[in-house]
């Protein structure tokens, strides 16, 4: 969902003329007024306190591909958790036939 949002604050910037006065979060509810310089380039954490310079596109891909590595991974882990459902009811059924063969 928050990728979801993020894309969305992307598409918006866009829209947003360089030299304009914008809000920019810096804690849940807590904005401070900012002056956005350049609209067209942003900076992204790639990891190990290392940011690259990427387009809004570049950005909007990368974060596509992420959302597209969660899904798939929630799928995984979905499909895992049925299986370990499914051997826990085969042995409760296994548990409940030798307690009732005593």
């Amino acid at each position: 969902q928050e990728l979801l949002s993020i894309t969305e604050s992307l598409d918006e910037l866009k829209q947003v003329k360089a030299n304009s006065e914008i809000l920019v979060p810096i804690s849940s509810g807590i904005f401070v007024k900012a002056e956005i310089k350049d609209t067209q380039e942003l900076l992204v954490n790639v990891g190990s306190q290392v940011t690259v310079a990427k387009s809004v596109d570049e950005t909007k891909e990368l974060l596509q591909s992420q959302q597209h590595e969660i899904t798939e991974y929630r799928a995984k882990m979905l499909e895992q958790v049925q299986l370990l459902v499914s051997h826990a009811s085969k042995l409760e059924k296994e548990m409940t036939d030798l307690a009732a063969g005593e």
